[in-house]
């Protein structure tokens, strides 16, 4: 099987602990004997961090991320995208980022037709590759943090109101996540990579079992 990974939290040159967990997920799905491609969602702006302290190499960090790297034997592509602030406009960074990744996409699916898209995250990720339409069936791990505050965050203000997420598939590593994405209609199947089906993220709790800091690995198996 190829499959296309899309991701947000994954290592880059400056900080190549970011998103460790996706890549070691990535590197067992290859060891498995899946042929694996990486994208990886990046906004080359520099954090509010490095914007506090004017450290002029952090500053620039984001910019010097070289858009093709190979990572243990895994060929990884960045994708810049361009969105507002992060407080306040996450649940939205998918309609930010969806135009690059829909370029990247057909471009990889040139050179490497993939049979599955599998996104970390409902969002960004998982919102930017329905919005990219990527030709493929894609699934979709939701890691804590985006079902409990970037599908609706804690002061209950949507994150993108009046418009209906929608997934072909979930999965929740968490019993407790995968508790709450059922609750908000979507359906987390314990063992299926892939079932082909829509669902709405509507009324999700303010509070969850699981915690959004120490994302878990789905099965893929």
């Amino acid at each position: 099987m190829r499959v296309a990974i899309v991701a947000e939290y994954y290592p880059r040159a400056a900080d190549p602990v970011l998103g460790v967990w996706a890549h070691r997920q990535a590197l067992a799905a290859r060891d498995a004997g899946a042929d694996v491609r990486v994208l990886v969602l990046h906004r080359p702006v520099p954090s509010k961090a490095a914007l506090a302290a004017r450290d002029p190499k952090a500053l620039a960090a984001p910019l010097r991320q070289p858009l093709r790297a190979e990572l243990d034997g895994i060929e990884v592509r960045y994708v810049p995208f361009l969105a507002p602030p992060r407080p306040r406009t996450y649940g939205s960074w998918g309609a930010w980022a969806a135009p690059s990744l829909r370029l990247a996409l057909r471009r990889l699916r040139r050179e490497f037709p993939y049979d599955l898209v599998h996104a970390h995250y409902a969002a960004p990720g998982g919102d930017a590759v329905r919005r990219a339409r990527p030709g493929a069936p894609y699934v979709v791990s939701v890691h804590g943090g985006d079902v409990l505050s970037v599908a609706r965050r804690p002061d209950g203000e949507r994150p993108d109101p009046g418009r209906q997420r929608r997934r072909r598939s979930g999965r929740a590593p968490q019993h407790g996540c995968r508790q709450h994405a059922q609750a908000a209609g979507q359906r987390c199947p314990a063992h299926s990579a892939v079932t082909l089906l829509q669902s709405r993220w509507t009324n999700l709790p303010r509070r969850s079992a699981c915690s959004a800091s120490s994302p878990g690995a789905p099965d893929l198996g």
